[in-house]
């Protein structure tokens, strides 16, 4: 249960940090980065889960 919540927290900190960057930098190619680095994110956190 703990676990599963920290996740959110890390995953929700982690979006916002991508909407900060995408709003700072208008650049295409800074957004795509952002996304595919919370993309990626995302993925290690369902394998972490999926692990337990």
């Amino acid at each position: 249960m703990l676990i599963a919540l920290v996740s959110i927290v890390l995953l929700l900190a982690a979006t916002t940090t991508t909407v900060i960057l995408a709003r700072k930098n208008s650049t295409t190619g800074t957004v795509q980065d952002s996304s595919e680095r919370l993309r990626a994110l995302r993925e290690t956190h369902r394998r972490s889960l999926q692990a337990r």
